[in-house]
């Protein structure tokens, strides 16, 4: 498979300097094979094929496709996004999301992530030091992070009866800890 990635050559790139065209090729029997490789390297543990950013690029329909023939058994994405993108692809295999949605996204999260994925098996409740899109990723109460302890509630309730793991710091992991005790 040949994957022209010229999109935005004359854009600056980040550093300034205009993007040089590029191509990619990807070799869809080189991957199958390195996901072989690695199935009988680990075995008995299930293989996770991480196709998110579109598989780095690469095209995340036929990369899992072939990563799963391979023997990999489930999938892993950035975003649940992507994982509808593969659903939609007729992809059924297991796929977990990596990232925490953004304030925005709380509402809906359960349901974008059901869609994507077809089930949630943890929840990891939170709040966040710092604002989305900042790309850092650090847990704080939830009285003091900038998610509302309302839409973090909303979340876990939305998610069913499925574990939840409160990650935040201490002292204030107690604090947290009675909130959602006394509202679930």
């Amino acid at each position: 498979m040949t994957s022209p990635a010229l999109a935005g050559i004359a854009a600056p790139s980040a550093g300034g300097r205009a993007r040089r065209p590029a191509w990619v090729e990807v070799d869809l029997s080189a991957v199958a094979a390195n996901v072989a490789a690695l199935c009988s390297l680990a075995r008995p543990a299930a293989l996770c094929a991480v196709v998110k950013a579109d598989a780095y690029g690469h095209g995340s329909v036929p990369v899992a496709s072939s990563a799963l023939r391979a023997g990999a058994t489930w999938l892993g994405v950035a975003l649940a996004a992507e994982g509808a993108v593969l659903r939609e692809a007729g992809i059924d295999a297991p796929i977990l999301v990596l990232s925490e949605p953004s304030p925005e996204e709380l509402d809906d999260v359960v349901e974008r992530v059901l869609d994507a994925t077809g089930r949630i098996d943890l929840v990891h409740a939170n709040g966040s030091r710092d604002k989305p899109g900042s790309g850092a990723d650090r847990h704080d109460n939830f009285a003091t992070g900038q998610l509302e302890p309302d839409a973090i509630l909303r979340m876990v309730k939305g998610a069913g009866d499925v574990p939840v793991i409160c990650e935040t710091p201490w002292p204030g992991i107690a604090d947290d800890i009675a909130y959602l005790r006394a509202n679930l």
